[in-house]
């Protein structure tokens, strides 16, 4: 159980660094939301949908962190946690639909997209709609893999 409590402190300081970078790009957003814009509709979007991705990803951060800081100073938490992670059907399934690695795929290309919307509105676009076609293509083969299972 130690391990598990130590691969969950390693978790906990991986989201809270994640979170704050992601607090500091969405603070360095707001100056440049009070500067005109010269395409004001594209502009206006691209800002609003960065502003609410960052803002909804340093949510998720945020909470898990939360989440697994509480998870570590209750024993029968922790446990119930570590069952639940280590379930060998659970663990077949996420193996069958990518696993961890396409979790942090799909959110290291959706950040890498908000970071390129400061300099192609297209790549923008690609990049995130790319990150939305992983994270489904997994939910949908998540929930084939349950009801078969």
């Amino acid at each position: 159980m130690e391990r598990y409590r130590k691969s969950l402190i390693k978790r906990i300081s991986v989201m809270a660094v994640t979170g704050s970078g992601l607090t500091v790009m969405y603070l360095l957003q707001i100056p440049e939301r009070l500067r005109p814009m010269e395409n004001i509709y594209f502009s206006e979007y691209i800002r609003g949908f960065q502003g609410g991705l960052i803002l909804v990803l340093d949510i998720v951060f945020l909470y898990l962190t939360v989440r697994y800081g509480m998870t570590l100073k209750n024993e029968e938490q922790l446990k119930k946690l570590y069952y639940a992670e280590h379930d060998e059907r659970r663990k077949f399934i996420r193996e069958k639909t990518g696993g961890r690695v396409l979790e942090v795929c799909a959110a290291v290309i959706l950040i890498a997209g908000i970071i390129a919307a400061y300099f192609n509105e297209t790549v923008f676009f690609t990049m995130t709609g790319c990150s939305v076609f992983l994270l489904l293509t997994r939910k949908v083969l998540r929930l084939y893999y349950r009801n078969k299972f």
